[in-house]
């Protein structure tokens, strides 16, 4: 059976493998990041509601997009 184009082939070189996991770190620490900048920020325009609820969305997504990087990574690890 031929491997899917889109999965990404571990049997290659363990530096390549370090080098992606590397990215996904970075990746996943900025998000961290944003998120907590985000949060400071939905906190700080309570008061206002459509821009509090854009916020939250925003804030919802990014979360989302952490955890599937840190289940992607945890994958590439094992």
């Amino acid at each position: 059976m031929e491997a899917s184009s889109k999965q990404l082939d571990l049997d290659g070189e363990p530096p390549e493998v370090d080098l992606i996991l590397a990215e996904v770190d970075n990746l996943i620490a900025s998000a961290e990041i944003r998120l907590e900048r985000l949060r400071e920020y939905v906190q700080s325009i309570a008061a206002d509601f459509e821009g509090s609820m854009k916020a939250i969305a925003e804030l919802n997504q990014m979360t989302s997009a952490l955890d599937a990087l840190r289940a992607h990574r945890a994958r590439i690890v094992r």
